[in-house]
């Protein structure tokens, strides 16, 4: 199942041109994009209640090579009350698996994909705003 692409992010990095193409779509089918996979959420999920929820990904294209092309995602989430249009909580969005790491990055390689299917259905009236960020380390000199 493809994602329609539906923006392009061009972008230059270490004098190499690189682009960013994000798709995104409506999840039809949980499964397919691994909510029955065991332990990598945090919680069981009744398939059902993730349908209808977005899918995103974010693929990159890049000039350079090695280690021209390490960079990582980052996805903070956001939690606003829409009766007081105030933020109540903001975190840096992480997988299970490295919510111990002392890293921001959920994904960090060589040109990483950078992936999200959010399911929350037990969010009640709270906005659940996920903003995602390309990024790179420093490098060092």
């Amino acid at each position: 199942m493809e994602l329609p692409a539906s923006l392009e992010i061009p972008f230059r990095l270490r004098d190499y041109d690189g682009l960013v193409t994000v798709s995104y779509g409506v999840d039809r089918d949980p499964a397919f994009w691994g909510f029955d996979t065991p332990g990598l959420l945090y919680q069981p999920l009744n398939l059902e209640l993730a349908k209808g929820f977005p899918v995103c990904e974010a693929r990159i294209a890049y000039e350079g090579s090695g280690y021209h092309a390490l960079m990582g995602w980052i996805q903070l989430i956001t939690h606003r009350d829409p009766a007081i249009g105030v933020a109540v909580e903001a975190t840096v969005d992480l997988f299970p698996m490295l919510s111990d790491a002392d890293s921001p990055f959920v994904v960090f390689g060589h040109a990483p994909t950078f992936f999200d299917a959010p399911a929350n259905p037990d969010h009640g009236t709270i906005d659940w705003i996920a903003d995602t960020f390309l990024a790179i380390c420093p490098d060092r000199e």
